[in-house]
């Protein structure tokens, strides 16, 4: 019988909407976010795509969302670490939001701008434009065969697009300013039948700003759910850490001792571990069973019950990383909060909290928080994948002792909608590394939990 945790390794090519890691690639150490910033090999250069405006008419409009105070969302965002909302905004056509699977017809893009603005029209691509190589993901995908445009609630008009044009296709207004959607009403699916999602290489709104002007300083938020969007009222998925003895995550009084612990009690594992993937002809990457200390980043204040966090690395058999450990009068405590996972994945598919590396760690409200908020790209290659993928990190991970039990959280922005927002920094060019999250400093944990946000106005 194949064990649940094998089920899990298998479980990004059982599922739908999400592009495993090929055998090969899993059993190399992924690179760390800085080495791929500097030194690691390169993702192959995207092929370039014109995507030209049809015709010249309205040379003198701008984009509204360039230069004004706007807000712009979609209804949803597909669950990957390569696609996010704000690509359909970016001036790149070789990137692309893509809706989640199975928002079709129904999916949305809203924006809202000035009322004394004048919206002339909108200009959008009917899918995702880009080619690469071999594979024409504009064919490949959905595209959007036709739309209805409200502005505040009202039907203005319904609209079909040309699903065989990869040009941005535009689409006359000539209203005034206030709270826009365009409904997808129809799609022509693509060849690949399990890609289910609506797919937007590039929009733009043009017309006449009024007085309101956007700061140099105002940032473009890319919302998820809802121009609206409210924070969430729910916190974070439970961590647990698993395969290990239970002697192991109780309190230790060093890490030494943690470590003769570990050494005795996880021998019997690996053996069994091994045998069990044996089945398989799978080789253990893990010769030697391995703990020892390793370096966090700079730890700020701390507070009570934590007195400091360190970070040790386990190794035997199919896992390598560096676990956080949390430190209190009673005694060092391994959490589940892992970074530098060389052979996991704890979520199935590829997220966005990739565990890499770790930015911050810091500690607030009893809780000991870790963040890692999408300093660069990290490289995966992929076997079932049309292109190599730069992946994102961000999220946060937050751990409390109270009554002498551990309760550590996983928040994961790309899946927890309202806390989504996408920040796009209004510059040239298309590094992802360019395109960061709501930085960590934006939010702060209060005693239950929750995540409370920081106005970024």
């Amino acid at each position: 019988m194949v064990s649940w945790w094998r089920l899990l390794l298998l479980l990004p090519l059982l599922v739908g909407g999400c592009s495993g890691k090929s055998k090969a690639a899993a059993e190399k150490p992924a690179p760390s976010a800085l080495a791929s910033v500097a030194g690691a090999p390169a993702v192959a250069a995207p092929v370039p795509v014109p995507v030209p405006t049809e015709g010249d008419a309205g040379s003198s409009l701008v984009d509204l969302l360039a230069v004004t105070p706007s807000r712009i969302a979609v209804s949803s965002a597909v669950r990957n670490p390569r696609d996010f909302p704000e690509h359909l905004i970016d001036g790149d056509p070789n990137t692309a939001w893509n809706s989640k699977t199975g928002d079709l017809v129904g999916a949305t893009i809203a924006f809202r701008v000035p009322g004394d603005a004048r919206v002339e029209a909108i200009e959008m691509t009917a899918g995702y434009v880009r080619v690469k190589d071999a594979n024409d993901l504009f064919t490949m995908n959905h595209r959007i065969r036709r739309v209805e445009i409200l502005r505040n609630g009202t039907s203005l008009k319904a609209v079909t697009l040309d699903v065989a044009s990869r040009t941005m296709q535009r689409v006359a207004i000539g209203a005034s300013g206030g709270d826009f959607q365009i409904v997808v009403k129809e799609t022509a699916p693509g060849s690949k039948a399990d890609w289910r999602e609506v797919v937007v290489s590039e929009l733009r709104v043009l017309g006449v700003p009024g007085k309101e002007r956007r700061a140099p300083s105002d940032r473009l938020l890319v919302y998820v759910g809802g121009l609206d969007a409210a924070p969430p009222e729910t916190t974070g998925t439970v961590l647990e850490i698993p395969r290990l003895p239970k002697e192991l995550l109780g309190a230790h009084a060093s890490l030494a001792a943690f470590c003769q612990a570990f050494e005795r009690t996880i021998a019997p594992i690996a053996v069994a571990e091994i045998a069990e993937y044996a089945q398989w002809n799978d080789a253990a990457p893990v010769r030697t069973i391995a703990c020892e200390e390793k370096a966090l980043p700079p730890i700020g204040a701390v507070s009570a019950p934590w007195t400091g966090a360190k970070a040790v690395r386990l190794a035997w058999a199919y896992t390598d990383a560096v676990f956080v450990i949390g430190v209190t009068a009673e005694g060092m405590r391994l959490t589940p909060i892992r970074f530098e996972d060389r052979y996991g994945n704890g979520m199935g598919c590829g997220p966005v909290w990739t565990r890499d590396h770790v930015d911050r760690v810091r500690f607030e409200n009893g809780w000991l928080v870790t963040t890692i908020d999408g300093r660069g790209p990290v490289i995966y290659g992929r076997s079932n994948d049309v292109s190599t993928a730069s992946a994102y990190q961000r999220g946060a991970a937050i751990c409390r002792m109270r009554a002498g039990e551990l309760t550590c959280l996983e928040w994961n922005p790309q899946y927890l909608e309202s806390f989504a927002y996408k920040v796009y920094t209004l510059s040239k060019g298309s590094d992802v590394a360019a395109i960061p999250w709501e930085r960590e400093a934006t939010f702060r944990v209060d005693e239950t939990g929750a995540i409370a946000r920081v106005p970024l106005r």
